[in-house]
């Protein structure tokens, strides 16, 4: 959303619930239908007869839509921007467009819901959130994000300095602003980042070239010349950390690439690794123990009104051991083929990096290009499948021990419910634990696969 208001002045942004009313009445009015008994019940203790029903649902519908709305109001906000004054107003205060020297970029997502907010800091205090774009909530129109690429080319950010990566590995490459805004994208679940300015205005489609930036189109020679220059004295944009190559040099990199992922795959061939073998026999023996459960729970349902099936005639212990028996192997296997597809991934992984550092001994530009293909499809995958598995199952449990001790405190045994209760309540946070390490490693390798990935990740802009 931007529109103009007052003089020059340009509305950015806004609450989301707005622009989204449709979905934000379809939600509170479901939201209001389940929940409108309570209210409804009120108004029939006071006698209300007939309407006290219909009272509920508006009550319900009226307190969940408002605080459904106040709650993004809080959430995000708008600014309005005064052009000729070099000035613009955030959350009711009005303050110099130069002081806003910090932006953070922010992506999150969930299932079928993918939002991505930005958030602009002044140095005297005030700061807001823009859902720049969203789904199923909307972000702003065309028109607005025409207007915040406007907005933001007259940014003072501070692009921030490059850094190690999220685990503090000091020794690791630095990353720069959109490198990590490319690792916040690439993770499972989103982030956020810090960026520049021109880390935004290319995400928004305004990182066209002015007319004194204009790129003249490569044309082709006639003999194309044997050698590639490397990729430090190739033209770069003289914003950003983005390059610019020929057409030529682009199908040269072309034909580089198909020869890294070859020269890689026959790498792969020679040494596979053991791993690959376990995680095939897990597969297929989880597999195989949840069928055998499955067809038991079946053979049982259909034989309970009948003696003559296939365990009709068998005690119902025994029934029960056939299906909880191969279910708990089914878990144990999968447990397993978690551990051998993590292996596996650190399998590749580790040749991933003996193949880029024997390949750059030949050929130093294949750092710049990125690893190969099949290669860099390891730091793709997830290799915390284990990790993910063992922290469900901690929650699960201590989930379960925690419903537990209530029974212990209905029984008169409070020593009993205390422990259970604290048993579980350590589970569940060891497991919530567990899980935030886990994110925070996919972090990392999200990270790690942009280092690695080069060219393959961010690919360079070709003239025109």
């Amino acid at each position: 959303m931007a529109r103009s208001t007052r003089g020059d002045a340009v509305r950015i942004g806004g609450n989301p619930g707005l622009g989204s009313w449709k979905l934000v009445l379809v939600v509170t009015a479901v939201c209001g239908g389940v929940l409108s008994a309570f209210p409804g019940a009120a108004y029939v203790a006071l006698g209300l007869g007939e309407w006290s029903w219909v009272l509920g649902f508006l009550t319900a519908w009226a307190i969940i839509a408002g605080a459904l709305l106040l709650g993004l109001h809080l959430a995000y906000g708008g600014l309005v921007w005064y052009p000729s004054e070099r000035a613009v107003e955030l959350r009711g205060r009005r303050v110099p467009v130069d002081t806003i020297t910090e932006a953070w970029r922010s992506l999150s997502s969930n299932g079928t819901a993918t939002y991505v907010v930005y958030r602009f800091v002044s140095t005297e205090g005030p700061s807001v959130r823009l859902l720049v774009a969203g789904r199923p909530m909307k972000g702003l129109d065309a028109a607005g994000v025409k207007a915040l690429a406007r907005f933001v080319r007259e940014l003072p950010l501070v692009v921030p300095d490059a850094r190690p990566d999220v685990l503090g590995d000091t020794d690791a490459p630095r990353l720069t602003d959109r490198q990590r805004a490319a690792a916040v994208s690439l993770t499972t679940g989103g982030g956020k980042s810090r960026v520049g300015r021109e880390t935004l205005l290319t995400e928004l489609g305004a990182d066209e070239p002015t007319d004194g930036d204009h790129l003249e189109p490569a044309a082709p020679a006639d003999d194309e010349p044997a050698y590639l220059p490397p990729a430090s004295t190739r033209r770069h944009r003289p914003a950003g950390d983005r390059v610019v190559i020929s057409a030529r040099e682009a199908a040269r990199l072309e034909r580089e690439w198909e020869a890294d992922d070859q020269h890689a795959e026959r790498m792969l061939a020679a040494d596979p690794g053991r791993a690959q073998t376990f995680r095939r026999l897990f597969f297929w023996l989880t597999v195989g123990s949840l069928t055998v459960a499955v067809i038991a729970i079946v053979l049982a349902i259909v034989g309970e009104d009948s003696s003559d099936g296939l365990l009709g005639s068998l005690d119902d212990d025994l029934v029960v051991a056939l299906i909880i028996g191969p279910g708990l192997l089914g878990l144990l296997f999968y447990i397993g083929l978690c551990a051998a597809s993590d292996a596996q991934l650190r399998h590749v992984r580790r040749l991933g990096r003996r193949w880029l550092d024997e390949r750059s001994r030949d050929d130093p530009e294949v750092q710049t290009r990125g690893l190969a293909a099949s290669l860099l499809a390891a730091w793709v995958g997830s290799a915390l499948r284990l990790r993910s598995v063992l922290a469900f199952l901690l929650c699960l449990l201590g989930s379960f021990i925690v419903v537990a001790s209530v029974f212990f405190f209905t029984e008169n045994s409070p020593l009993g419910g205390a422990l259970c209760l604290a048993i579980g309540v350590a589970l569940v946070v060891v497991a919530v634990l567990l899980f935030l390490r886990v994110q925070r490693r996919k972090r990392a390798d999200a990270e790690q696969l942009v280092l690695l990935g080069g060219w393959r990740v961010l690919p360079p802009e070709i003239e025109r």
